[in-house]
């Protein structure tokens, strides 16, 4: 069982985090009319961030030291015993070594993933315009303002779920957690943001859990009372149609009843009973229906948290709370013994080893996410197919790594660099291939053709480019979204 470093929930722990995450969760109102509670959306979008900095070219695009002639010496490329080929992508072996001085985990192939899952992947080259974490992690999710300053997660929500509770739920961090910059957008479509997903169901009933809470039919009195006080109050009378004020009581009024009504403490929560660490049944709950699937899939997630966001992410899509979901390993280490499965700083440890860092961090990011797609091919929509079948995954990046070394060396730091790819997989698009290619004698990328898809060297695809694409294969129009019938299902 991986082991984080952070510290254990005990009780009291953990009744304060419900009743914290209970300011920031609760949250948002269905639009009148609203279809039939836990109905699915047409499509689903997950946002998996490889937080820091992955390189494409640790990936499904290496490129062989012998095919780079005399420059490969002082360039990132990878010796032929690590490459491996399966279907349309090449792709790296599992690298022996150690990240500051813990043996690596990440055990699980790169290969596996393909061999998994590769007819549905795509790689597409791209260069972005800013080695700023923050900067590019928010470009990377708004195309760098493609569409009005929306992130694909909002316009995703907003095109397919405004019905649900909770349209665009958010676990990640920095700017993959920063809502878009669009004052039109509807806010129910703005993310929802989940601090930690073991206790995130605490916030979605207002009593139960609660020791010595009063029974249900006190609690809708008193409900009922503050409402009346809110409104009566000189505060209430001063601000009465104040827009924040309007749109807390909003929430307040309609999505904790349903929530409660949908009983989404139980149907979300991941945690089993442990007195120790989550008292569960001492506090008169219990586990989810679908807790023992998510916990065989991903047995790590009570100590790791990145396990638990992509269990979340299955149950929040499958019970249809929500349409858009974003998730992201930490820049906090996490050990497994005393092997390491995510060093300080995620990819961007890559500055004091990258060979190792990148290696180990996308083994974790394809493990997380051959998971997530599991669960999705193993759940029926209701519609003669699955949730896979409606999904797409899109694994976004902060930017690449710079393409040099030292002569010769097997170790070597890098830094940011503006060149690099995306991964997507998703059946809605045409996957097994990688879109676009790089110049082996420099390792830069280059665009392709979107009607065609055939590589093009000399041109190069954009932040605006990747997002244009997911939100053509999601069905999500808006003005100046470039389509891409290469890569798009019809």
């Amino acid at each position: 069982m991986s082991i984080s470093v952070r510290p254990q929930l005990s009780r009291r722990a953990l009744l304060g985090a419900a009743a914290a995450l209970g300011i920031t969760a609760g949250l948002r109102a269905r639009r009148a009319g609203a279809q039939a509670l836990g109905v699915l959306p047409e499509r689903l979008l997950f946002v998996v961030a490889a937080t820091g900095g992955a390189s494409i070219l640790e990936s499904f695009l290496p490129v062989v030291d012998v095919e780079a002639g005399a420059a490969g010496a002082t360039l990132a490329v990878q010796p032929s015993s690590l490459v491996e080929t399966v279907g349309g992508f090449r792709c790296l072996a599992h690298r022996a070594g150690d990240v500051g001085g813990l043996p690596l985990g990440g055990s699980f192939l790169q290969r596996t993933f393909l061999q998994k899952h590769g007819t549905d992947t795509v790689v597409m080259t791209v260069e972005s315009t800013s080695v700023n974490h923050f900067v590019g992690q928010k470009r990377f999710i708004t195309g760098a303002n493609v569409n009005g300053g929306r992130t694909i997660m909002e316009a995703s929500a907003a095109a397919h779920g405004l019905s649900l509770p909770l349209p665009n739920c958010n676990l990640a961090q920095g700017g993959y957690l920063e809502p878009g910059d669009d004052n039109t957008l509807d806010d129910r479509a703005r993310p929802e943001a989940v601090a930690d997903a073991r206790t995130f169901p605490l916030s979605l009933d207002g009593v139960r859990g609660v020791k010595n809470a009063p029974d249900a039919a006190l609690v809708r009195r008193a409900r009922g009372v503050r409402d009346r006080i809110d409104d009566g109050s000189p505060f209430g009378h001063t601000f009465g149609n104040a827009p924040l004020r309007t749109r807390l009581l909003e929430r307040r009024r309609n999505f904790l009843p349903e929530a409660e009504a949908r009983d989404l403490i139980t149907n979300l929560m991941l945690v089993q009973d442990d007195p120790a660490r989550f008292p569960l049944a001492e506090a008169g709950l219990s586990s989810s229906p679908d807790g023992v699937r998510v916990r065989e899939k991903f047995p790590g997630l009570v100590t790791d948290a990145f396990d638990a966001q992509a269990a979340l992410a299955f149950m929040l899509a499958k019970t249809g709370v929500s349409q858009a979901i974003t998730i992201s390993p930490s820049f906090q280490p996490v050990l497994n013994g005393l092997a390491i499965e995510n060093p300080p700083l995620a990819f961007d440890f890559s500055h004091n080893d990258h060979p190792s860092t990148q290696n180990l961090m996308w083994s974790r990011i394809l493990r997380v996410v051959d998971g997530l797609v599991d669960l999705l091919k193993s759940e029926p929509d209701g519609a003669d197919g699955t949730l896979w079948d409606r999904s797409l995954v899109y694994i976004a990046t902060d930017f690449g790594r710079e393409k040099v070394r030292p002569a010769n060396a097997t170790t070597f730091g890098t830094g940011h660099h503006l060149n690099n790819g995306v991964v997507m997989v998703s059946p809605l698009l045409r996957g097994g291939r990688v879109y676009g290619g790089v110049d082996p004698t420099t390792l830069l990328t280059h665009g392709f053709d979107p009607v065609t898809g055939d590589a093009a060297p000399g041109t190069l695809m954009r932040e605006g480019d990747v997002y244009s694409l997911v939100a053509h294969a999601l069905g999500v129009p808006f003005a100046g979204r470039r389509d891409f019938p290469a890569l798009v299902r019809g």
